[in-house]
């Protein structure tokens, strides 16, 4: 199976977060990051295929959520006064095993979860 996914829940609307622009890097063992993907949330708040099962190998990797620019362009409230790039960094373990990783994001903080 394998690959990366994520999906963005916006907590304000308590509705996924379309638009939200994400960047996943892979991570060496000195902690240095080496740019994979860009891609942009689906009208569901999903990215499907961060990563193909090709492309997953064991080891660290970081998905960039831009979720600061994604609450700016809506408008809401308190959008510029904390959050801006969140960064979330994981282990892949089993490449052959598919990794979620979704976010539920507010202008003030967010949680996150190994989904499935």
């Amino acid at each position: 199976m394998g690959g990366l996914s994520t999906h963005v829940l916006d907590e304000v609307k308590g509705k996924p977060a379309p638009n939200v622009k994400v960047k996943v890097y892979r991570v060496n063992e000195e902690g240095k990051t080496k740019y994979l993907h860009t891609a942009k949330t689906d009208k569901e708040g999903r990215v499907g295929s961060l990563l193909t099962p090709k492309e997953m190998k064991e080891g660290t990797y970081e998905i960039h959520f831009f979720i600061g620019d994604y609450f700016d362009k809506q408008g809401t409230e308190g959008a510029d006064e904390f959050l801006d790039e969140v960064p979330l960094r994981f282990k892949v373990t089993d490449p052959k095993q598919h990794y979620h990783v979704p976010i539920v994001a507010a202008p003030g903080g967010y949680s996150t979860y190994h989904g499935s």
